[in-house]
């Protein structure tokens, strides 16, 4: 249900989920949000949803309550030139049933034009994330991180560039600190007359442990790039070097960990609309474990209208 006025608007749902998988349950969602202009050009929000998780496994039998809140603000300045928007979210345990940590996650997001083609965007992220599984065989995972990124941005022709810096940094079970710095760019074309889409990202900078004070920078880099025409697309993909936590464990043993992936996807339309038949094919190399991987993967999909 939504109801809406001049300066607010205030909205209510519900809804059903059942899983009948390996662990049964049902949850039910009830919620409320709303949004309120206090000023020309900024908007405050709240909202909240409680779950009740039931579980229907008679082996396993419990009822568990959680519940989600959020806030948001945004706004206009400097002539109503530069947007801001700050987000918090905030997720209980047993949201999700077989979860007794709970999130935390902050956002902004602020963007300013130079002009009719260039840009300018700060963007700041903070996630506090505690996993604490119903069981008695895995153990907490703490974990921090704080994203940043600036960056500027400009309009080629029919597409978009972009370059910026960065500065990430993750906390593990309060022991294990890894910082990374470096520069981004990026560039996307699309031209939906003819149903074509040109994506290209690459990252590279440098990674370190703090939380162990003779650990040296390392290298890392990562490239991504989409092509996609009409029911056609390829991916490349290519990592090198430490780009996580979990990354230093190969670097300890003297292996500078690389990735590289390829896949191809086609849609193929029969003379009966009704049938499409989906083709996937992946290549993966991880030189860590100095292993390849090929794959193909059919479908072929019905519609009855």
């Amino acid at each position: 249900h939504v109801f809406s006025a001049t300066r607010y608007r205030i909205m209510s749902y519900y809804s059903h989920l059942s899983n009948s998988g390996r662990f049964g349950y049902n949850s039910d969602y009830i919620g409320s949000g709303g949004s309120y202009r206090i000023a020309d050009g900024h908007n405050v929000g709240l909202g909240m949803q409680v779950v009740r998780n039931a579980s229907t496994d008679a082996s396993n039998p419990f009822v568990r309550w959680g519940y989600q809140t959020n806030a948001n603000y945004s706004g206009s300045y400097l002539q109503k030139r530069l947007q801001s928007n700050v987000n918090f979210n905030y997720i209980s345990p047993f949201y999700s049933p077989f979860d007794k940590g709970d999130k935390i996650a902050v956002s902004h997001g602020s963007n300013y034009p130079l002009n009719n083609k260039w840009n300018l965007s700060l963007n700041n992220n903070y996630v506090r994330n505690i996993y604490n599984p119903v069981s008695i065989v895995t153990t907490q995972q703490r974990i921090r991180s704080v994203n940043n990124t600036f960056s500027a941005n400009c309009k080629i022709g029919e597409g978009f560039a972009g370059s910026g810096i960065f500065y990430n940094m993750v906390k593990t079970n309060n022991t294990i600190i890894m910082h990374s710095r470096g520069i981004s760019t990026n560039y996307s074309k699309a031209k939906y007359e003819n149903n074509t889409f040109f994506t290209l990202n690459m990252m590279g900078g440098y990674s370190r442990l703090l939380s162990e004070p003779h650990s040296r920078n390392y290298f890392f880099f990562q490239y991504f790039s989409l092509f996609r025409y009409h029911t056609f697309s390829a991916t490349l993909r290519y990592n090198y070097g430490a780009l996580s936590v979990l990354d230093r464990y190969f670097l300890e043993q003297g292996v500078y960990y690389q990735f590289f992936g390829a896949s191809i996807n086609y849609q193929y339309q029969f003379s009966n609309p009704r049938f499409v038949l989906n083709n996937y094919v992946s290549y993966a190399y991880y030189n860590q474990f100095k292993r390849h991987s090929i794959g193909y993967t059919p479908e072929l999909l019905y519609f009855s209208k």
